[in-house]
């Protein structure tokens, strides 16, 4: 039964009002990205934001391992869902570094850190001022729709949308309670 409420959710139109997976009135379609949290087998919220951005989010690198991967720390956390694979831009990297200003995607490693695939064992300290750049939704940036689900026991008794509607304006911060 939760299956099929599940699916009913992931397919419930006004939900996916902003991110059409197929073409619609001409317009090219938009890619999703889903974040579904549970409370034991309960599903508690479903977080949903286009996959690409409108604008993209910048963020200075803290540190940097020399390692193969290279690892970056992000002073205040990137933000980025720890099961996602998103597409980075890195630029300001210097010296030996510069071998780090390109587009990848990065590993995320815990919520300040993330890998790409570049063996930096050989650059020595980290040089220049490395910003990196992603049009990937962040968890902590106002871009999601996200629906509230409540159980008594094991029944589902209420679903409802965070602000009373869908719409591209809370954060999905792993709580159903902060994701306000």
């Amino acid at each position: 039964m939760k299956t099929l409420l599940i699916l009913a959710l992931l397919a419930f139109p006004a939900f996916g009002q902003n991110c059409q997976i197929g073409s619609t009135s001409g317009n090219p379609p938009t890619g999703c990205q889903r974040i579904l949290g549970y409370s034991g087998a309960n599903l508690i919220y479903l977080c949903q934001a286009r996959s690409v951005q409108p604008q993209a989010t910048k963020m200075t690198v803290a540190s940097a391992t020399t390692a193969s991967p290279v690892v970056f720390t992000i002073s205040g956390g990137h933000g980025f869902d720890l099961s996602s694979l998103p597409t980075i831009t890195l630029t300001g990297g210097t010296g030996n570094w510069t071998a780090v200003n390109i587009t990848a995607t990065a590993t995320i490693i815990n919520s300040t850190t993330l890998s790409i695939p570049v063996d930096s064992t050989s650059f020595g300290a980290l040089a220049g001022t490395v910003v990196i750049s992603t049009y990937a939704p962040l968890n902590t940036s106002s871009v999601w729709s996200v629906m509230k689900l409540v159980y008594s026991g094991d029944n589902l008794i209420w679903t409802g949308f965070v602000g009373g509607s869908p719409g591209e304006r809370n954060t999905c911060t792993g709580s159903p309670s902060a994701a306000q």
